[in-house]
């Protein structure tokens, strides 16, 4: 299940820059701020961020990576990711690939984390159900989170089930975190 796409050339092509005819660095550069600004303010992805391993920069790095790595046949070198990634140009190329190992990292750790509570029999404990409970719930999520733009935004029928399944959600996670 993939809920958000981090290939980038598919969306800048179906923009007003393709369009044009154009597309310069400093337009990928605006459109990639603006799928991260949209991205960050998914409040389960908030959520799940909160509970993660990750620092939000750590994953806000490694979602640029993963937005930026099919992009023009990778052209995008570190230098411009930090840029990217910064916003005012301050980062260094060390500092941005010091915080992408990080972030890969932790995220290496904790699936052989998840890995070795199962081989002990930890894991089980919690039982299957809630991960794929878990995942259900995501998935519904984001359909019905995707699916407001096109909704009347008068109703508040599709904010409210989006309210309940954050519940729900919350409700999951802390079954998965009980130990």
């Amino acid at each position: 299940m993939v809920l958000y796409s981090f290939t980038t050339i598919e969306t800048l092509a179906n923009t007003k820059m393709a369009s044009q005819g154009v597309i310069s660095m400093s337009d990928i550069e605006v459109e990639i701020h603006e799928r991260m600004d949209d991205l960050f303010k998914d409040p389960i992805l908030i959520l799940l961020l909160d509970r993660s391993q990750l620092t939000r920069i750590q994953a806000e790095t490694l979602f640029i990576d993963a937005i930026t790595n099919d992009l023009a046949e990778r052209m995008l070198n570190s230098d411009t990711k930090a840029r990217i990634r910064s916003k005012n140009g301050a980062l260094t190329r060390g500092a941005y690939n010091r915080t992408l190992n990080q972030a890969k990292s932790n995220i290496r750790k904790s699936i052989f984390t998840i890995l070795m509570l199962n081989y002990v029999g930890l894991l089980p404990n919690l039982g299957g159900t809630y991960f794929d409970e878990a995942t259900d719930k995501l998935k519904e999520y984001f359909e019905t989170y995707k699916g407001l733009s096109s909704l009347d935004v008068q109703s508040s029928k599709p904010y409210e089930k989006l309210r309940v399944l954050r519940r729900e959600l919350e409700d999951l996670f802390i079954q998965l975190t009980k130990m």
